[in-house]
């Protein structure tokens, strides 16, 4: 992966979405032509702190697609993104030391596909189908990224052992939108579904620790339409 400092934030490419660091001092945004523009606060006085920004790196190399999801860790040193080739990365911020004072880039840490449908929920009913991550985020020690994919499952990709640990799935037969990891529990996390149904997890073991189904909620027992 190559970075290097940028003028234009690639003006002409649509972007797609956009994510704070924790701090406040970055933002990243993901672009069409597959690559992503950073751009950091610049300290003023003639401008309101959250305005003075300026482009300072152009992450590339990587994705082959348009950068549709982003989402920065807790600590603010990892970068998670995804393209609609199905492509996961993670990026990590390296910080050296230059004549001219610190210098910060992000560099390609980990990247894998969203994997294929298991043969077992597959069935007669197999087709080709185009990779895709409908989204990523951090559990609560940044440890772990989980990213929903077009089988409809949650993986789990750890950055210590740099592959998929486990895959949670067998609770969801429609797309995963929702992943909420636990604000302080690194081993628990919840899913949702257009499927109706809300899942807690642990990590661990990729083992459902309890369902909840939205027909339990409406009086006629029916899925909310959403």
């Amino acid at each position: 992966a190559e970075a290097g400092a940028v003028a234009d934030p690639e003006a002409n490419h649509s972007i797609s979405t956009a994510v704070y660091s924790i701090d406040g001092t970055l933002v990243v945004a993901g672009v069409s032509n597959g690559k992503m523009c950073v751009w950091k606060r610049e300290e003023t006085t003639n401008v309101p702190r959250d305005l003075g920004f300026a482009p300072v790196e152009l992450i590339q190399g990587r994705h082959a697609s348009d950068v549709y999801l982003v989402n920065m860790s807790h600590g603010g040193d990892q970068l998670a993104s995804a393209s609609r080739d199905g492509m996961v990365c993670i990026w990590k911020l390296k910080r050296r030391n230059r004549k001219r004072g610190p210098h910060e880039t992000w560099k390609i840490e980990a990247s894998f596909m969203a994997p294929e449908r298991d043969e077992q929920h597959v069935g007669r009913r197999r087709r080709e189908e185009t990779p895709r991550v409908d989204q990523v985020t951090w559990n609560a020690d940044d440890s772990l990224l989980l990213a929903s994919t077009h089988t409809f499952e949650v993986v789990v990709y750890s950055l210590a052992r740099t592959r998929i640990v486990t895959r949670l799935s067998g609770v969801h037969t429609e797309p995963v939108h929702v992943i909420i990891c636990h604000p302080f529990e690194p081993r628990l996390a919840m899913t949702a579904s257009y499927s109706g149904e809300v899942a807690l997890w642990d990590l661990r073991d990729g083992v459902p620790i309890k369902v909840f189904y939205s027909v339990d909620c409406r009086p006629d027992g029916r899925k909310w339409p959403d």
